[in-house]
């Protein structure tokens, strides 16, 4: 499972059924809140373990407001 820091944050990635799933730990807030948004356009987007039927920037700010900072989860949407 190829490993990567960028700023304190812990990036994994991970090949699951022929889908990448990238995993982001200790994401501060504001950079969860803005990378949660980008993201979940593209694919299907979990902060914390929660996937979100719903998105906005309210949301996002709730679900990425923790303390130790979020875990963010992604996958691409198969239809690319």
């Amino acid at each position: 499972m190829p490993e990567g820091h960028l700023d304190g944050i812990v990036i994994r990635t991970v090949s699951s059924s022929g889908v990448i799933v990238v995993t982001a730990e200790q994401v501060p807030p504001k950079l969860c809140v803005s990378a949660g948004w980008d993201l979940v356009k593209d694919g299907t987007l979990s902060i914390n373990g929660v996937t979100p039927m719903r998105v906005s920037a309210a949301r996002l700010a709730e679900l990425c407001n923790t303390n130790p900072p979020a875990t963010l989860t992604w996958a691409p949407d198969p239809a690319g």
